[in-house]
């Protein structure tokens, strides 16, 4: 998750704010690595209306480009920047600033946990370990886990704090999960859960949950 202000996001605000950019980005994501002549005709727009989109993206840090080489050359080719899973944008447009921190934790890096079968972990190529398995989920692989599955039981987490001494006393905290797993018979699929924290040093205290 990344968060912004409202000022500090009108790159981002820019860039999303076109239905073809929408398209553009949904489409790097689905197929990462496309050249810009691949998403010209996926998307059936000329090469030369295409480019200024993706500058745009590119400028707002939500897409990015690799020069890759060939037998015949180098070619470019854009890829989705893997952080913007999430944006949290403040909205307070007057009054102090706030001064916003944040944790984001991977799905494997529990501290605790209790599980029963059917259960296991994976990384996004492979299993950690043995199927059906709880001891399995003390082994140190389980910190490169991107899936997690157990039929009953509990994991748990400590959140890192990495707020300032001196910025005062925490008035908001803020979790956000976020869960996708994606399994097909052929291969793993990587899936994503993270914990993250947000602690906000505002005037009015207040505890919010999304799910």
């Amino acid at each position: 998750m990344k968060s912004c202000s409202v000022s500090d996001g009108l790159a981002i605000f820019k860039a999303l704010g076109s239905p073809v950019r929408v398209q553009i980005l949904r489409l790097i994501q689905e197929r990462e690595g496309l050249n810009i002549k691949q998403i010209a005709q996926n998307l059936k727009i000329p090469v030369t209306t295409l480019s200024p989109h993706l500058n745009l993206l590119a400028e707002a840090g939500l897409i990015e480009f690799r020069d890759e080489s060939l037998s015949h050359g180098t070619q470019k080719r854009c890829y989705f920047i893997k952080d913007w899973d999430q944006l949290l944008v403040n909205m307070a447009l007057y009054g102090p600033d706030l001064q916003t921190y944040s944790a984001e934790i991977g799905v494997g890096h529990f501290s605790d946990f209790s599980v029963t079968p059917t259960c296991g972990m994976a990384t996004s190529t492979s299993f950690v370990g043995q199927l059906d398995q709880p001891r399995y989920f003390i082994h140190p692989g389980s910190r490169q886990a991107r899936i997690v599955w157990f039929t009953t039981g509990y994991l748990e987490y400590i959140l890192p704090n990495f707020i300032p001494d001196h910025s005062g006393k925490a008035q908001s905290l803020l979790f956000c999960g976020k869960m996708d797993t994606n399994a097909t018979k052929a291969r793993l699929r990587p899936g994503i859960f993270s914990i993250s924290m947000i602690l906000k040093c505002i005037q009015k205290s207040k505890l919010q949950q999304c799910h």
